[in-house]
């Protein structure tokens, strides 16, 4: 994975209450010690920053641990409708590998998807594609467990043309943002078009028909953190509902309550536990 370059972003992550020490120790495992790690830190009126810088540096006590860690800080408005893609972008332009993968702080990737995750790349360096779709899984009640699963452009090659932030055909003439279109972090060229892709696995499957092919082996998938704790959820959606109502110009999202919470139903999802390393 030398040739990779996973890249993010932070902000006020101890007042979240999220265990992001586990998702950059992940981040580090699946590069083997190699590659790039790329943290964008907007600003935060916690210690973010210097946590991760900290924590940083703990890893790199191993010796066997030669990635190559970036911390950025941003002053992105948060008033700034874009903010999320615009912090997000800054982190890509620090990418120095031949391909790089976005993931959210709340995300880890199994790793014993390793090789498929590298079949994944040799694939889309052969084509004329820029991007790949990936399998999001949102783990909820515990972590044998989901309610949902998506896809996202988590894997792009890295060029200048390519940013991250609202697509063209989301962009209204008085500067608002169709949400049902775009949540501002998508792959796109500097154009505003959205990045040239394929995926190996169709995202209009059911999600039973999708875990089945994800169980054979060969697809990589992504496994989302970010709905296992109801207060850390809470307070999540509590956060980001006035900036989706800021995208669209109006009120649309309401936070989420945890009778709301409590209602979403769930099942087993059968893949191995993300820290299960084969090889």
């Amino acid at each position: 994975m030398h040739n990779l370059s996973i890249y993010g972003s932070a902000f006020n992550l101890s007042k979240i209450g999220f265990d992001w020490k586990s998702t950059l120790t992940n981040w580090t495992a699946f590069l083997r010690g190699r590659g790039q790690c790329v943290i964008a830190v907007n600003t935060s009126t916690d210690s973010t920053y210097e946590d991760i810088c900290s924590f940083i540096c703990e890893l790199k006590k191993d010796p066997r641990n030669q990635t190559d860690y970036q911390v950025v800080k941003t002053d992105i408005p948060f008033s700034d409708p874009l903010f999320d893609g615009k912090i997000k972008n800054e982190a890509l332009k620090r990418c120095t590998g031949e391909f790089a993968m976005l993931l959210d702080i709340d995300e880890v990737i199994p790793l014993i998807t390793r090789q498929a995750w590298e079949g994944a790349i040799e694939f889309l360096g052969r084509s004329t594609y820029d991007a790949l779709l990936i399998p999001s899984i949102d783990l909820f009640h515990d972590e044998k467990h989901f309610k949902s699963c998506g896809s996202k452009w988590y894997i792009h090659k890295n060029r200048p043309h390519i940013i991250r932030g609202r697509v063209g055909f989301a962009a209204r003439e008085d500067g608002s943002t169709d949400i049902s279109r775009s949540d501002t972090c998508e792959a796109i060229y500097t154009n505003g078009d959205l990045v040239r892709h394929t995926s190996l696995l169709d995202p209009r499957f059911p999600d039973d028909l999708k875990l089945q092919y994800m169980a054979q082996g060969g697809i990589p998938y992504v496994f989302h953190l970010g709905w296992l704790m109801k207060e850390q959820r809470l307070k999540q959606a509590a956060f980001w509902s006035p900036h989706w109502n800021a995208r669209e110009g109006k009120e649309v999202v309401k936070p989420l309550t945890a009778e709301e919470f409590d209602a979403i139903t769930y099942k087993p999802h059968g893949l191995p536990d993300w820290r299960v390393d084969y090889d």
